[in-house]
């Protein structure tokens, strides 16, 4: 089985990672912060805050 995936390999035409400009802890971190963010916009109570103007940008993203 091994000889037969071996002969059926080839070398990669390119390579492409998309979160390569990340670090771990950044990418954790962008977690985080999602689901704290999904947890503020689920809860009912918060959507007299959710009206301020400067979260606009925020709610914008999360749109998206």
């Amino acid at each position: 089985m091994r000889q037969i995936l071996q002969e059926g390999q080839q070398k990669a035409a390119a390579y492409w990672n998309p979160v390569s400009s990340l670090t771990m802890l950044e990418i954790t971190k962008a977690h985080r912060i999602n689901a704290a963010s999904q947890e503020v916009l689920d809860d009912p109570a918060a959507e007299d805050a959710l009206q301020h103007s400067a979260l606009e940008p925020l709610l914008a993203q999360a749109a998206s």
